[in-house]
């Protein structure tokens, strides 16, 4: 091995050992030397080279990777999985944030007081990620799991008779769970509680969303904001700001829609006021991940609901003509905080292992945080970070009316990273081509089909064609059956889905009845519409029921 080669190996030993996901390791970066562009806050993304680092060729179909990913989650990895307090086994997402290269769960790896995982949030993102995964596939088993979650984290919640009661928990030390709350993560579970009821109809769900958004309520700031981090026993207030209120904005306006209650929208609005007037404009982009310090969580920017927020603009776009440009603005910053330009044969063995790869330049990856506490300290590049810019740039894309070709561009290039940022089992790897296999998040396994799943709902085009697949619905669906010649699957309410087809399906159906086709993606009533274009069909029905998409063109 050559030097330079066994030195990036010793630094990233070093970043494992003192920790993950916004851990740190007191040396300087793995790749040094190569100049970074400079993007001015004002500027808009430059269009000339070499400031446009594109992966142009991927590994293999974006689905071959999520698939991969998937099924790393859910293997057991021949570890005897652990009892909860109940006496039943869950799977080991439940109770280890990760496993490390010897494909031992963490539980498995540390003393029993350091297994651990994070629930309010990542947990969230697992249920919702499993449900889309599962109208995605048809495999009913991630119905289940995303079912098995929620029940999990009902029971879970903190007590009803603490400071801040009925809310997920942060961090999970296996058996005992940490009193110490963050807020800003409550709202992502109760986003997901609400899907889980759009799926099941089982009241549970709702009943423990809205219990959610009473304490979260009381607590909000007459600024309109949140404080992140409290004990809950004591009430103390831990960490004082953070930015991320968007899933807060997100959670109570959807809260409004499932229960048909106005009040809800009310703390949404205020929340979207002061993110608008604050961190939008000024950019302090604060709080961060479940393993940081508090003087980390106070000093270190992220840009997590940074992507979130750019996501809402886009979708508000309607509502204020400047909220595009203020989307806008946060990419150059995201850029210059948190780019990563990885040059081609830079990680460990590239050459010999990926040939294949095709670059235009540079690959631009991307770090989750941007310590201002600690210059020299180490954070790596993760897939999660790299698909969640191509999130960011897909919603740009589609804000700008599919006409600024350079957001296209960025997307697909962080696609075509991810396809490379993991091993043939699926195992998440921190470093683009690394071969070695280090421990990894389950979170970096979970967050790339949460967002890429995202990113085909925007740009349907960049599923693979030949395959059929519903990437989007109003009313969570059941019984979705993927067969030869026929895509099917139930509702029980009035609904609209978008599905990515092979071809123009013949007929579609409901409870037999064949629907009208529509010549315009705008039509009303019942109805379909396929668009020749992206090869997608776009559904709407006034009345749930089994619907057939007969696609056999024979």
């Amino acid at each position: 091995m050559r030097v330079k080669d066994l030195l990036k190996t010793i630094l990233f030993v070093l970043f494992v050992v003192f920790g993950a996901n916004g851990a740190t390791a007191k040396t300087q970066s793995y790749v040094s030397g190569y100049p970074q562009p400079d993007f001015s806050p004002r500027a808009v993304l430059k269009e000339v080279e070499p400031n446009r680092p594109i992966v142009s060729m991927r590994r293999h179909s974006y689905e071959r990777s999520l698939e991969l990913y998937m099924e790393f989650l859910k293997d057991d990895l021949g570890w005897p999985l652990l009892m909860d307090d109940r006496g039943e086994k869950l799977p080991h997402y439940f109770f280890s944030w990760g496993s490390n290269r010897d494909n031992r769960p963490i539980a498995y790896v540390y003393d029993w007081p350091l297994a651990e995982s994070y629930p309010a949030a990542h947990h969230a993102q697992f249920i919702i990620t499993f449900l889309r995964y599962y109208i995605f596939t048809g495999q009913e088993d991630w119905r289940q799991r995303a079912i098995q979650l929620g029940d999990w984290n009902i029971a879970h919640s903190t007590p009803g008779d603490c400071k801040y009661p009925y809310l997920p928990y942060t961090l999970y030390r296996y058996p005992d769970f940490v009193q110490q709350l963050m807020i800003d993560k409550a709202p992502q579970m109760g986003l997901a509680y609400l899907e889980l009821y759009n799926f099941t109809d089982q009241q549970k769900y709702k009943e423990a969303a809205v219990r959610i958004a009473s304490t979260l309520a009381k607590c909000q700031r007459p600024e309109g904001n949140w404080v992140q981090k409290v004990d809950i026993n004591t009430g103390e207030i831990l960490v004082p700001y953070t930015s991320n209120v968007i899933k807060m904005v997100e959670f109570f306006n959807r809260l409004a829609d499932v229960t048909g209650t106005a009040e809800y929208r009310e703390p949404a609005e205020r929340a979207w006021r002061w993110l608008i007037a604050n961190p939008v404009k000024d950019l302090k982009w604060y709080g961060g991940y479940e393993d940081w310090s508090d003087t980390q969580l106070k000093e270190g920017l992220q840009w997590l609901d940074t992507v979130w927020t750019v996501c809402e603009l886009v979708r508000r776009r309607s509502e204020n003509p400047e909220y595009i440009e203020m989307a806008r603005q946060q990419i150059p910053w995201i850029i210059k905080t948190f780019g990563h330009w990885e040059p081609a044969i830079a990680s460990v063995q590239f050459d010999k292992v990926k040939p294949e790869m095709q670059w235009g330049n540079r690959a631009l990856l991307f770090k989750g945080v941007a310590p201002n506490f600690d210059e020299s300290t180490v954070f790596v590049p993760t897939n999660e970070c790299t698909v969640r810019w191509g999130l960011a740039n897909a919603a740009m894309y589609i804000g700008t009316e599919r006409r600024e070709n350079i957001y296209l561009e960025y997307a697909v290039s962080a696609l075509n990273c991810m396809t490379y940022e993991h091993l043939d089992d699926g195992r998440a790897t921190y470093i683009l081509n690394d071969v070695t296999g280090w421990t990894t998040y389950y979170g970096l396994c979970s967050a790339p089909v949460f967002y890429t799943l995202d990113i085909f709902r925007m740009l349907p085009e960049l599923c693979a064609p030949g395959e059929n697949h519903i990437l989007d619905y109003t009313c969570g669906l059941s019984d979705v059956r993927y067969q030869a010649g026929r895509v099917a699957y139930s509702t029980k309410h009035a609904g609209r889905e978008m599905v990515k087809l092979a071809s123009e399906p013949k007929a579609v159906k409901l409870n037999n009845r064949s629907l009208k086709k529509h010549e315009d993606a705008e039509f009303k009533g019942d109805g379909w519409y396929f668009d020749k274009s992206v090869s997608v069909l776009y559904v709407r029905h006034k009345a749930g029921g089994v619907e057939t998409i007969d696609t056999d063109t024979r």
